[in-house]
């Protein structure tokens, strides 16, 4: 959760003012502008024996010199945004290093004679550009996976509370007016500098708007015919004309952006009015127009009645770390080693605690839905054990369990279903949150998310193997032998080996093939149960006759060297 905007020394600019509580937690990960110092060594060719002519002292800035804001540094110094205008394919630069060039330039004294800049990686005791850039490629990093947190990230939804609120669809709680004042101020900004450029007269007067309009048209999206204006090689009697020829090209490419974002929002057949996700949707997609589409905006929201149960966690943080909150800081180190997400920012965090300074406690905090009086932290080992002289409720353990678990004399493990909560959050709240009011708007990024399977200490178990049984029989046949005599006391072995004799008969006399059966019954085969008819009206198997037939067959065979066929239907 981003910070309140606190005094800083920070330079404000159009992103910051666009973006203000993000831009905050970046200068709050930045530490204060002051500490970074950029320098360079001057060279000023060489003597008569070859030996390099070096400045004493190298020319050296802050990074307040550079009137970034801290996001516009973050972005700037991660963002490559100048081509080498001489070759398409030639070396690419951040613009942050391109400002920190030209303004380390016009720092030095006779700048005629200077034949080269070094810059210096690191600055002594200070903060170089090494470490900088080190910083803002890991808060980069951050920006780039996370997404913007919204209310319903930092509560479980109650249908009692949602039947009071307004449906908001995917941006439940977002203020549209703020993000809409956000939006329009940018469109302002934007319109203006586009009429100045459009009133430009001379080619310098047009370069001087179009280096204006970075923000919204980055050196590196000029078209050709900007490009061309002071293209190596070209005729200098011609530079105003060709500077007419790209303004008029950029007029209209600034004019067709405009078009963009200028475009009404879309209704359905019969949608009488935008609804609220779609105006704050529109309100993102302007700034995201304007200022590029990686451009991170962050949607401010409020809890409304949704923040007594999260004051009522928030307020205990004893309980849920156990006396003890920087458990919350080794828990993120532990777990960025196997989540992405929380990986890029315990590698922000790390960086801000070796550069800048370290943590205080006031920056973790917790909140578990539902909230419970005196509860630990779902992460801890506490959360799941019960306290010592609680009674085991056995109404909850497999009954299978009782036996075991009385000879253990009881379980140490807390009752899974009221352990476990719905919802726990891991907050970074730089310089802390207290207690929210229902109308008080938060705004923060999502770095990281899953949902978390808890298994139950108690749980029937078993073990499988397969068994690749003989195919020569069906392992799943059984033979249910039944007494054959009422009142019978024992088996003999005789009756046992009539059973399967008459088993084995029988099992031969249903073994029907098709062409055993008349008529056009065959063509109803393969199938399962054909009923023994007596009277012809139903197709049906003659048991009797076919076993009459089985019977002269086996006297014909041993009387006679001739075969009898089965009996047909």
């Amino acid at each position: 959760v981003c910070p309140p905007l606190l005094a800083d020394h920070w330079p404000q600019d159009r992103k910051s003012r666009t973006e203000p509580a993000l831009n905050a937690w970046l200068a709050h990960m930045l530490g204060e502008p002051g500490p970074y110092v950029f320098s360079a060594v001057v060279h000023r060719g060489q003597t008569a024996e070859g030996n390099p002519i070096i400045d004493a002292e190298p020319v050296a800035v802050t990074l307040s010199d550079l009137s970034y804001s801290a996001l516009s540094a973050i972005l700037a110094a991660t963002t490559i945004s100048r081509i080498s205008r001489s070759a398409m394919t030639g070396p690419a630069e951040t613009g942050f290093r391109g400002r920190l060039a030209a303004e380390l330039a016009s720092r030095v004294v006779d700048p005629r004679s200077v034949t080269g800049l070094d810059i210096n990686q690191e600055a002594g005791e200070a903060l170089g550009l090494a470490h900088f850039e080190a910083l803002a490629t890991t808060l980069r990093a951050v920006l780039d996976k996370a997404r913007p947190l919204t209310r319903k990230d930092l509560v479980v939804p109650d249908d009692a509370i949602e039947d009071t609120l307004p449906d908001e669809g995917e941006y439940p709680g977002v203020v549209a007016a703020e993000l809409r004042a956000r939006a329009d101020d940018l469109i302002a900004d934007f319109v203006a500098l586009k009429n100045a450029l459009g009133a430009t007269v001379t080619a310098n007067d047009l370069l001087a708007r179009l280096s204006a309009l970075e923000d919204f048209l980055p050196s590196a999206s000029w078209p050709q015919q900007a490009v061309a204006i002071d293209a190596p090689g070209a005729d200098p009697i011609g530079r105003e004309q060709r500077a007419d020829i790209a303004r008029a090209a950029i007029t209209a490419l600034l004019q067709e952006k405009l078009d963009a974002v200028n475009a009404p929002i879309a209704l359905l057949d019969l949608q009488p009015a935008p609804t609220h996700g779609q105006q704050v949707l529109q309100a993102i997609d302007q700034i995201q127009l304007l200022m590029g589409k990686d451009f991170p905006v962050l949607p401010r929201f409020s809890l409304g009645a949704y923040s007594a149960e999260f004051n009522a966690s928030l307020s205990e943080q004893d309980a849920l770390t156990r006396n003890d909150p920087w458990r919350v800081a080794g828990w993120i180190a532990q777990l960025a080693r196997v989540r992405d997400g929380l990986d890029g920012f315990a590698g922000a965090l790390l960086a801000h605690e070796t550069l800048v300074a370290l943590s205080a406690v006031e920056d973790f905090k917790l909140v578990q839905y539902p909230h419970r009086s005196g509860q630990a932290w779902a992460a801890l080992p506490e959360a799941w054990r019960e306290e010592e002289g609680t009674a085991l409720d056995i109404k909850q353990v497999p009954e299978e369990l009782h036996a075991y678990l009385a000879q253990q004399g009881g379980t140490p493990y807390k009752d899974i279903n009221r352990a476990a909560p719905k919802l726990a959050l891991a907050l970074h709240t730089p310089s802390g949150l207290e207690a929210v009011t229902p109308d008080m708007t938060l705004v923060g990024l999502v770095c990281d998310e899953w949902p978390e399977f808890i298994p139950d200490p108690f749980q029937t178990a078993a073990i499988s193997f397969h068994y690749d049984a003989p195919g020569a029989r069906p392992p799943q046949s059984v033979l249910l032998a039944l007494p054959p005599r009422l009142g019978q006391e024992h088996w003999n072995f005789s009756d046992v080996l009539d059973v399967l004799h008459e088993a084995w008969d029988l099992a031969r006399l249903r073994a029907v093939r098709p062409r055993d059966l008349g008529s056009g019954l065959g063509l109803l085969l393969p199938g399962n149960y054909l009923p023994q008819s007596y009277t012809g009206d139903l197709p049906g198997v003659r048991a009797l006759e076919m076993a009459r037939k089985a019977l002269r067959q086996k006297i014909g065979i041993a009387t006679q060297a001739t075969v009898v066929p089965l009996g047909k239907i």
